[in-house]
């Protein structure tokens, strides 16, 4: 897999096909979410109101799932547009932002997990420690998991939940409960600009919307793209605001040229 071809496929194919990815996401990133979707050559859309998520869902190729400025309609818009996601036999997936950090949201992510059929469930160590209740040191959302080993992390909630589990932090892990890969690379402006997890979960679902019977690949291969987004973006910028800016810039210049990511990854190997 050194050679990233397969990555190169699926971006391909996204431009080609241009999935609709349907988001139900917070507000606080909505935009960005938006706007790296596009820029990877899927279609965004963000569709709430309960009475037209049947027919969204419908035209849609993934459905996401983000819990981050949670209210308790959109839990009932969750739990009906993810049925009707796997009804459809979509890919859906769940970034339990902020599990841990309330009793609200850790009990909305378990809820979620047990009344739908979640194909991939990203989100950081702590998030994903709390959905298999590790203990966590620290206050909210900057609490870390007790067990520091995130690759078992990553394993265990995928065995526990039969998906495939994203680990996100300064290194990914990527587990469908029997293998795990680990992902280096990325920018450490990464943690300091509200929404990057949630944009990688747009280009998580934009893969899995292509590669839908082979979700571990589709996720794995997200998170080494985004990675690579990252490097590209503090390249162009050292401070947080551009940064931001960049990252979508940076999305749809590798996105759309080859070389530039052939060079990215010699230079990784």
């Amino acid at each position: 897999m050194n050679d990233y071809e397969w990555i190169k496929k699926i971006l391909q194919k996204i431009k080609e096909r241009k999935p609709l990815i349907h988001h139900l996401t917070n507000y606080v990133v909505m935009n960005d979410s938006a706007n790296i979707t596009l820029a990877i050559g899927a279609l965004p859309i963000m569709a709430l109101e309960e009475v037209e998520l049947d027919d969204i869902t419908n035209m849609a190729s993934a459905v996401l799932l983000n819990i981050g400025t949670l209210k308790q309609d959109e839990i009932n818009h969750m739990l009906v547009a993810g049925k009707y996601a796997n009804f459809k036999n979509l890919p859906l997936i769940l970034d339990p932002v902020g599990a841990g950090a309330s009793k609200f949201r850790t009990r909305t992510a378990k809820n979620l997990l047990q009344n739908l059929k979640i194909s991939i469930i990203k989100g950081n160590s702590f998030e994903i420690a709390t959905l298999i209740d590790l203990p966590a040191e620290g206050i909210g959302v900057d609490a870390t998991p007790s067990n520091k080993n995130y690759a078992n992390i990553a394993k265990e909630a995928a065995k526990k939940y039969r998906a495939i589990v994203l680990v996100t932090g300064e290194k990914d892990f990527v587990s469908d409960g029997d293998k795990v890969f680990e992902i280096e690379g990325g920018s450490s402006l990464m943690s300091k600009v509200t929404g990057c997890g949630c944009m990688l979960g747009s280009i998580v679902a934009s893969f899995a919307a292509i590669e839908s019977d082979n979700l571990l690949m589709a996720s794995l291969g997200a998170s080494i793209f985004f990675k690579s987004v990252g490097k590209v973006a503090e390249q162009r910028s050292s401070l947080p605001g551009s940064f931001r800016n960049n990252l979508i810039d940076s999305a749809y210049l590798i996105a759309n040229d080859e070389e530039k990511l052939n060079a990215i990854w010699r230079e990784e190997k």
